[in-house]
């Protein structure tokens, strides 16, 4: 079950970077990032959870490798969203902080 939240998490988790780069106010995303950070540990938490839970059970069981399956999609979804965020924060601080000097 683990697995399953955090394979949902992780979409989840995507889906809300998404929709905070592309529909959330200019002044606003800033606010919604700090808060996109706590929907973002979850999967990333709970995916390594159940990989570390099943590390010396035996490969070839169809319902933990599935299970396996499921947290390495969570991981992969859950990374992809911060991707997207530091990369907008990236641009955010190139564009619009003035250099010194």
């Amino acid at each position: 079950m683990p697995a399953l939240v955090a394979a949902w998490g992780g979409l989840l988790a995507l889906l809300f970077a998404a929709v905070n780069l592309l529909a959330v106010p200019f002044e606003w995303r800033l606010l919604v990032m700090l808060i996109w950070g706590i929907v973002d540990a979850l999967p990333l938490t709970l995916g390594i959870l159940v990989l570390w839970s099943f590390r010396k059970e035996p490969h070839g069981d169809a319902a933990l490798d599935s299970q396996r399956l499921q947290a390495r999609v969570a991981i992969a979804l859950a990374l992809l969203a911060l991707l997207l965020n530091c990369a907008y924060l990236l641009w955010y601080y190139l564009s619009h902080v003035p250099r010194h000097g």
